[in-house]
């Protein structure tokens, strides 16, 4: 997958978390915090390289274009839907709203148009999320 689109992807993810809202109080066990959160990312990360694979086409015009845009938006929403859904477990709580903390660095990053901190957001972000013991998100 291109490097700066796969960032592109990761950054419109976070950034949408950081949009989301959050809802109801049932907190989850480390175990099940986990598991849920690295499903969310293997379908996320499925959708994204379907949509990059249809993105190679040397032949998509502005329209085909504008509408893989909205599919990897919508991908990424899903994602961010079920990532603000989870509640974790206080031992995770912490790195949990780190993450947040990221998210927020990201969607700054975003409005400046600053692809570097961005970037850098989206690794800590990453570096965290695997040090949180979360194996099937990269």
């Amino acid at each position: 997958m291109n490097q700066r689109f796969r960032w592109t992807a990761v950054s419109a993810a976070l950034l949408l978390v950081s949009l989301t809202g959050c809802g109801g109080d049932d907190t989850m066990t480390a175990e099940q915090y986990r598991s849920e959160f690295e499903t969310l990312c293997l379908q996320a990360e499925a959708d994204i390289v379907d949509i990059s694979d249809r993105a190679r086409d040397a032949d998509l015009g502005s329209d085909e274009l504008l509408e893989l845009n909205r599919e990897t938006v919508a991908a990424t929403a899903k994602f961010t839907d079920g990532i603000a859904g989870l509640r974790p477990p206080s031992e995770l709580d912490s790195d949990h709203q780190a993450l947040l903390g990221y998210i927020d660095d990201v969607r700054t990053a975003s409005e400046t148009d600053d692809f570097d901190a961005s970037e850098a957001a989206s690794i800590a972000a990453e570096t965290l999320i695997a040090q949180m013991g979360i194996d099937g998100c990269s």
